[in-house]
């Protein structure tokens, strides 16, 4: 059986040029990609100590925002790996990311320009964090290493091996870092179930805080530095004497893994984000729960205060960032931060090459393919979409899922015109030319052929040795692709059903393949992130395209063949010029 990952984290490999927010779609696209649709999914966020910007962790790199009008700054991208964690320097003039591609990067926040890259983690640096006057720079990474850095010259300063100085257990990773409000200890939490506080100065372990009996996701000290609080999968949050290690209290959750804690500036208040979509707002003298903000659909990676306290921030995995009102805990609605988007499952260009359709967790959006702007959004399935497909006359829209239906549509009014209901879960649809026929694949070996009216079974094409992830037709009707989990494209006569040709040469499961509309190449997508060209006469790979990071689940060709169309669980969406190919 083939695996998906809900979600992959991962950055586009790409310098910024300046442009003005209304451009972001086309910030920091790979060559040859024309459009961006969608800002990738989100998995940290943090303000800036002025209070007026917040910066967003996606998929493709870091969003900049302006907190007075939600407007986009800024983006920076040029990590090769996905981007775990962000910060701001304390004068708000650098941004430090880390990535699972095992480095940190520090950039200007005015120019956008990329400064340094800190190279000397050998696994993914899940952690970063600048001492508070900003010329020391603490990295942790999932091996269970923490690193000291100089920021002005980007050399190491110390580098801890944990388990040898009486830290974390190796490969247990050190997934969040903090400096205490002085500067002169940090604090570490782990998957080992420990925080440990070390001397930020000699490097040197100090206590170890026991008492945790799942993943220490994160760490904050209180802005007098005198209480430590720590929020785990155990569904507790943690308060510790900073001074002594003792433990103050218990704040306990039931039901919700904590992912996310922060003091407000002002120490009043403790904020917590949980698998479980909620956010608590809690008294952080007394540890009395406060308030229960709800409203995300999906787990609250990250929350963040603003500087005079009164704005709550929360980063979600259902690809929004939410601004909420401490006091009232209600949500300021103009200053919900939309456009990210969840993982791309499938993408279709209609007939005439003016609209998109894509499927995205349970849904199917339409956007217009000149200006990337949404047109609909379809609460379409019960289950994962899977595949969207326009009919050739643009007049239908097919959609197929893990609810085991395939879903016919009116493309223009969005109304549900037929559902056919499968014995397994649907991964892929195609229609035939005339629009008589759809093709579906799904978790077997087997492809499957459809009357579109009716729903009858018509023909069955075996070979391929694991599941039929995509299938699509010639522009002629004449010939079926089909892609696998065995890692093969195939190419069959679609009257008779014989295997006419097999593509091979790749090790990973192929996701989505496609003829151009000549019927002269095929397009297919892997879960290496790669998009391959094909001669579809000979079999003979052309070109491969890199610019996703994470499994490309869809690749489509535009009506007039010169544009190609590319979704994946990075959670965006390119368009490629295949003339400068």
């Amino acid at each position: 059986m083939f695996i998906r990952r809900f979600l992959i984290f991962c950055v586009l490999i790409i310098s910024i040029p300046s442009a003005s927010a209304q451009d972001y779609i086309q910030w920091g696209l790979p060559a040859s990609a024309k459009l961006r649709l969608g800002k990738g999914t989100i998995e940290e966020l943090q303000f800036s100590p002025d209070g007026t910007q917040l910066a967003v962790t996606t998929s493709i790199g870091i969003w900049l925002y302006d907190i007075q009008t939600g407007k986009e700054i800024d983006l920076f991208a040029a990590h090769t790996g996905n981007i775990e964690r962000v910060g701001f320097s304390p004068d708000g003039k650098l941004l430090a990311s880390g990535s699972g591609d095992h480095t940190v990067r520090l950039w200007d926040i005015e120019t956008g320009n990329l400064l340094k890259t800190l190279k000397g983690h050998v696994d993914t640096v899940k952690s970063v964090s600048f001492s508070p006057n900003g010329k020391t720079l603490a990295s942790g990474s999932v091996g269970g290493s923490i690193w000291l850095w100089d920021v002005e010259t980007g050399n190491p300063l110390k580098t801890l091996m944990a388990y040898r100085h009486a830290g974390h257990m190796p490969l247990h990773g050190v997934v969040s870092v903090r400096f205490s409000p002085d500067g002169e200890m940090f604090a570490t939490g782990s998957w080992d179930h420990t925080v440990r506080l070390w001397d930020a100065i000699k490097g040197s372990h100090l206590k170890t805080l026991i008492g945790h009996t799942g993943w220490v996701e994160c760490v904050r000290f209180s802005p007098d530095g005198k209480t430590l609080v720590s929020g785990s999968r155990d569904e507790t949050i943690r308060l510790w004497n900073v001074e002594t290690g003792n433990l103050l209290k218990i704040l306990r959750w039931p039901g919700h893994n904590v992912l996310s804690v922060s003091f407000s500036p002002d120490g009043k208040t403790l904020a917590s984000g949980s698998v479980d979509a909620e956010v608590r707002l809690w008294d952080a003298e007394t540890g009395r729960h406060l308030k229960t903000l709800k409203g995300h659909t999906g787990s609250v990676l990250r929350v963040g205060f603003s500087l005079d306290s009164r704005t709550l921030a929360s980063g979600s995995v259902d690809a929004e960032v939410r601004l909420w009102d401490v006091k009232t805990g209600n949500l300021l609605k103009s200053k919900t931060l939309k456009g990210h988007t969840g993982s791309v499952r499938s993408v279709s260009f209609s007939l005439d090459g003016n609209r998109i359709a894509a499927g995205q967790d349970k849904t199917v959006r339409l956007w217009d393919a000149e200006t990337g702007n949404l047109l609909k959004t379809h609460k379409a399935h019960k289950d994962q979409v899977w595949g969207v497909r326009f009919s050739p006359d643009g007049k239908l829209l097919v959609s197929a899922s893990q609810d085991k239906t395939v879903r016919l549509w009116d493309a223009e009014t969005g109304n549900l015109l037929k559902t056919h209901k499968k014995r397994g879960s649907v991964f892929n649809v195609s229609f035939s030319p005339n629009d008589n026929r759809i093709v579906s694949g799904s978790g077997g070996t087997t492809l499957w052929l459809w009357d579109v009216i009716t729903g009858s079974h018509l023909k069955s094409f075996t070979g391929h040795t694991g599941s039929v992830l995509s299938v699509r037709f010639s522009s002629d009707g004449k010939m079926l692709a089909s892609a696998g989990s065995d890692g093969s494209v195939r190419l069959w006569d679609a009257d008779t059903g014989n295997l006419l040709k097999t593509l091979t040469g790749h090790e990973g499961e192929v996701l989505s393949v496609s003829f151009s509309p000549d019927g002269k190449l095929l397009v297919s997508g892997y879960t290496d992130g790669s998009v391959r060209l094909w001669d579809a006469e000979t079999g003979n790979l052309l070109k491969t395209l890199i610019g996703h990071t994470g499994s490309i689940e869809s690749v489509r060709f535009s009506p007039d063949g010169k544009l190609l169309v590319s979704g994946g669980l990075d959670g965006i969406i390119l368009l490629w010029d295949i003339a400068r190919r």
